[in-house]
């Protein structure tokens, strides 16, 4: 993953991306993550299937504070619970540019789901948001 996120850094023609289904884990997704911030043309992102879980997210979460580019992210089907995704949704609290997120199949429940709620009230790029097949309930 190193120098993959190496070339990202430097890459002006890739616009989407797809790394589904590989092994991409909390700290291949750091790598990716810390390469993307540079990175100024990937608009559609795709790490579905994957390992990533609390520290990736966190990774996630610092990315998105500062990305101008990125539109599209799908991390469904990975490990982020409630902890990861609240570091996801402070990022989304302040981003202005992603539209899509799938969040669908991960181990997101009702806190999880209130930080969702919460980061809603604020953000103002998101249009839609596919989380289905977690566990949250009524709280």
């Amino acid at each position: 993953m190193k120098s993959f996120s190496e070339m990202l850094t430097v890459n002006e023609t890739i616009l989407s991306l797809s790394l589904r289904k590989n092994k991409i884990d909390d700290d291949c997704a750091i790598i990716l993550f810390a390469a993307l911030e540079k990175n100024k043309k990937v608009v559609n992102l795709n790490l579905r299937t994957n390992t990533i879980g609390h520290r990736g997210a966190e990774a996630i979460g610092n990315f998105l504070k500062v990305n101008d580019t990125l539109e599209r992210l799908n991390i469904g089907s990975n490990s982020i619970s409630d902890n990861g995704i609240k570091a996801i949704c402070k990022g989304l609290k302040v981003n202005k540019i992603l539209a899509i997120l799938f969040i669908l199949k991960n181990k997101i429940g009702n806190r999880g789901g209130i930080a969702i709620g919460d980061m809603l009230k604020t953000n103002t790029s998101l249009v839609l948001i596919l989380m289905s097949e977690n566990t949250i309930g009524y709280e």
